[in-house]
């Protein structure tokens, strides 16, 4: 299996020098899909990557999204936000994450790319922290990594 990847960082210190930025990639992915988007995330508070999801729903791109959603994590804090959305696009699925702790951070875009890394779509994952990801393209990758969240006891 052969894939083209590139790295992506978050981190005064990572980024620039040819690395381009976790929130960068993220909203340009999201804005060029053409049909559908699956993002996993421990939790998502970051207003630039809600607003850019809004903004790819509009145009009728599908995105189906889990998040850990259990008493002790942070989906509370956006969870009128999401639920508002959900109400409003029909394109638009919250798969809430309760019985098992949801760790992964992964973006899919239309079956072929994938952002993969440690970064939260939360302000300190996208600017503070240090954290490492790939950009890629691979169907056989993104059909994997939907098929492992498909497996999730999601509500």
């Amino acid at each position: 299996m052969s894939c083209d990847a590139k790295v992506i960082a978050t981190g005064d210190l990572w980024v620039g020098y040819g690395i381009r930025s976790f929130q960068s990639e993220l909203i340009e992915t999201m804005m060029n899909a053409r049909e559908s988007i699956l993002i996993s995330a421990y939790t998502i508070t970051e207003k630039s990557i809600i607003h850019t999801m809004e903004k790819v729903l509009k145009k009728g791109v599908s995105i189906s999204l889990y998040l850990y959603a259990s008493e002790t994590s942070n989906y509370h804090q956006f969870s009128d936000v999401l639920n508002q959305m959900e109400r409003k696009y029909g394109n638009f699925r919250v798969n809430k994450v309760k019985n098992t702790v949801l760790h992964a951070k992964v973006l899919v875009s239309d079956n072929t790319d994938v952002i993969i890394g440690s970064a939260n779509p939360t302000q300190s994952g996208m600017y503070s922290n240090y954290e490492i990801g790939l950009h890629l393209r691979s169907e056989e990758i993104a059909r994997n990594i939907i098929m492992l969240l498909e497996r999730l006891p999601y509500e």
